[in-house]
């Protein structure tokens, strides 16, 4: 399962967008909460060791934690545009 999770970093890394702990378990299909424990003492590890970099809550593999930052504003901005997405979708629904 930990290869799981070092791959879902890798390719999430490729388009410099880094994930939380909840969002690699997800993707990973971690359900039980022991091997949500589990997994996370190994991904402290690895951080520890240096293999994969942690920032804000947020795991990647890259050298720059400016993901991190650019992330956090890019989804800022996306909640921001759903609500006027939301809005206008109402409208055209509501075309004949």
């Amino acid at each position: 399962m930990l290869e799981e999770i070092i791959r879902i970093i890798l390719y999430f890394d490729v388009f410099s967008y880094p994930l939380t702990r909840d969002e690699l378990f997800r993707y990973a299909g971690v359900r039980s909460e022991e091997e949500k424990n589990q997994l996370a003492c190994e991904l402290d590890t690895f951080v520890s060791k240096g293999l994969i970099k942690y920032s804000k809550g947020y795991y990647f593999a890259g050298d720059s934690p400016s993901i991190v930052h650019r992330r956090i504003k890019n989804n800022e901005h996306a909640r921001k545009r759903l609500k006027t997405a939301k809005r206008y979708s109402r409208i055209i629904a509501s075309f004949p």
